[in-house]
């Protein structure tokens, strides 16, 4: 029984290092989308969790700054569209 109980230790040491690196990659990612500073969140990510570090980001919402950008891009794709459907 000992090979198979360090068997199924070292699996789960794997397991967790993995659903890890998941979660930090998924901070950083989501820090990204809500245009906050990905290493920042990445280090409260390692310093809570990542779940913790997500929860906060979703609370927090996109900066002033990324709201406008994404409302310029949005307006800037919707005219293009508008545009298109005139000369059709």
């Amino acid at each position: 029984m000992g090979d198979f109980d360090l068997l199924i230790g070292f699996l789960f040491i794997v397991w967790a290092i993995f659903g890890v690196l998941i979660g930090l990659y998924a901070t950083f990612v989501m820090a990204e989308k809500y245009g906050r500073f990905g290493p920042t969140w990445l280090t409260v990510a390692l310093c809570f969790s990542p779940i913790i570090a997500i929860i906060w980001l979703a609370a927090l919402g996109k900066t002033p700054e990324k709201e406008f950008k994404d409302w310029k891009t949005m307006e800037l794709q919707k005219r293009k569209f508008l545009k298109d459907l005139e000369e059709n």
